[in-house]
């Protein structure tokens, strides 16, 4: 197997990354005021799964669809709060 760490930079609304079927997401954080994620990933499988990451802030209306997302986590970037969520969708 030949696993390895990718960072990704998520924005405001909604980001869509390509990862391989075997994936961990390992973290989320805000480093140098934008906020990361860290994804594990195995690079002798193919990229062919979606997931699609959101960013909400405290006291933003949720879409319709949120129950079909999973919370990740929630940062504090001064008096800004942040909620996480990602769901995966199949790129086949």
């Amino acid at each position: 197997m030949s696993h390895i760490i990718w960072k990704y930079e998520l924005f405001e609304d909604t980001n869509s990354i390509d990862v391989p079927i075997d994936y961990e997401i390992l973290d989320v954080q805000i480093q140098n005021k934008k906020v990361q994620v860290w994804i594990k990933i195995d690079l002798n499988q193919p990229f062919s799964r979606i997931l699609v990451f959101n960013i909400f802030g405290t006291g933003i209306n949720l879409p319709d669809d949120i129950n079909t997302y999973k919370h990740i986590s929630t940062l504090q970037d001064n008096s800004l709060v942040w909620h996480i969520f990602y769901r995966e969708d199949n790129n086949e």
